[in-house]
């Protein structure tokens, strides 16, 4: 007789639960659930097969939350299809990618359309080549982008600072992480793009240049521009390459400068050779298309006024926007419309940070004199800048979070010094009043 362990007991349920959930809601999507569970096997033993079963606990959770997202999203917009709904209010951008992967076969009417297939859709008619019946079809491959994330989290984590404790909290305050599920198990590309970085990110550490190179590729190709985030981001973890190779830290530090320097002015310089290539999806340093687009949608919104500022002001003002979003609101509808994803975006999420304030700011001090924990302080202040000024979305934060987690994880496991708590303890109150002050006005 054949023994059945623990794990694998809980894996036969999760899967039955699972079909059975999935042929009530919509049985043309069992058929995708099994070709994704292949896909998730054959990825995991790429990515990291003694990780398989915690891996495919992460995929089964997703998929109860884009379940759910789903039918609530079906009930309040039948004509969408448990999709997001309108753009430019309730919904996003994954009912025009959806259109384009159904041949605009639909009872809505998308009310931007390019000229050409998007990038992200040829990326998912790849990844899931067959006849698409209905969004869950292809929502659940999707899922692929998201659920190797915390372990990915987890896998950095390691690599930097060689701490099982501070990796294994980082990996699980990124899973729950509200804002993280709202933008990652909906018809969307910031998941996959945040996954590809932080596999970047462990190939670079690991020096395998060849998935490094790989998953650069997929990152410009889904969305060009944040291949600005990739690139930026392995420049900071460099700086041990300079340490390595000069005698001394001040000889490092001058030469890390400098190429920083050189770095960035040639980006400057190749600036308006990116934005002709990327055809229009690279603007630049500022996105002002986008500037537009809001001000039409509430030209009285905070991040417009925030743009139209002096650049001298409204840059940094922006960066700490983006660094201290989302902000505490408690409207959960939309144009009348009850919005769950919105409401795990930012009621949830601000509620879920006010707790991980505290210890971000406690790692931020301590970063002051730890190398290692200081490449992720400065990523996340970079990052900030860069969603400044470059990104402007709100759902681009998604690839900043992970980052924060492990500021958190380590801030919470790191922090001894009393003179460090009291600052860090103060700075949390203080962003606590400015999330109420935004609550309240």
């Amino acid at each position: 007789m054949i023994a059945i362990n623990q794990n694998q007991k809980i894996s036969f349920s999760l899967f039955l639960f699972s079909v059975f959930f999935i042929l009530v809601i919509d049985n043309t999507s069992l058929f995708s659930y099994c070709y994704s569970l292949l896909l998730f096997f054959v990825l995991s033993l790429k990515i990291e097969k003694k990780k398989k079963f915690e891996n495919y606990i992460y995929f089964h959770f997703y998929l109860l939350c884009c379940l759910i997202i789903y039918l609530v999203q079906i009930y309040t917009l039948p004509n969408y299809l448990g999709l997001t709904g309108p753009e430019g209010g309730v919904g996003t951008d994954d009912v025009r990618y959806f259109a384009q992967l159904v041949d605009f076969r639909l009872p809505y009417t998308p009310t931007v359309i390019a000229d050409k297939t998007y990038p992200y859709v040829t990326f998912l008619k790849v990844l899931y080549p067959f006849s698409i019946n209905s969004p869950l079809n292809i929502l659940i491959p999707n899922l692929l982008g998201i659920c190797f994330l915390p372990y990915l989290t987890y896998k950095f984590t390691q690599l930097l600072l060689n701490n099982e404790k501070i990796s294994f909290l980082a990996q699980r305050l990124v899973l729950f992480c509200p804002f993280i599920i709202a933008n990652g198990i909906i018809l969307m590309r910031d998941a996959w793009i945040v996954t590809f970085l932080l596999l970047s990110f462990c190939s670079f550490l690991n020096k395998n240049y060849i998935v490094l190179i790989f998953s650069l590729l997929l990152i410009s190709y889904i969305r060009f521009g944040s291949i600005v985030f990739a690139g930026v981001g392995i420049f900071i973890l460099s700086r041990d390459i300079f340490y390595n190779k000069l005698k001394t830290k001040k000889q490092a530090n001058l030469i890390y400068i400098i190429t920083f320097i050189v770095f960035v002015s040639f980006f400057v310089l190749i600036m308006p050779f990116l934005i002709e290539i990327s055809a229009g999806k690279f603007e630049g340093l500022f996105r002002e298309s986008y500037l537009r687009t809001l001000a039409q949608i509430d030209e009285d919104s905070t991040l417009v006024k925030l743009m139209l500022l002096p650049k001298i002001i409204g840059i940094p003002l922006l960066a700490a926007f983006f660094l201290f979003s989302p902000f505490l609101n408690f409207e959960i509808y939309t144009s009348g419309i009850f919005n769950l994803r919105y409401f795990l975006s930012t009621t949830l999420c601000a509620l879920y940070l006010i707790f991980c304030w505290r210890y971000i700011f406690a790692g931020l001090l301590i970063s002051f004199n730890k190398k290692n924990i200081q490449y992720v302080s400065l990523i996340i202040l970079v990052y900030s800048l860069l969603l400044g000024t470059i990104s402007l979305q709100f759902r681009h934060k998604t690839i900043m979070m992970p980052f924060l987690y492990i500021l958190t994880a380590y801030g919470f496991y790191s922090c001894k010094s009393k003179f460090n708590n009291f600052l860090s303890i103060s700075m949390s109150i203080f962003i606590l009043f400015i999330q109420l002050y935004y609550w309240l006005r």
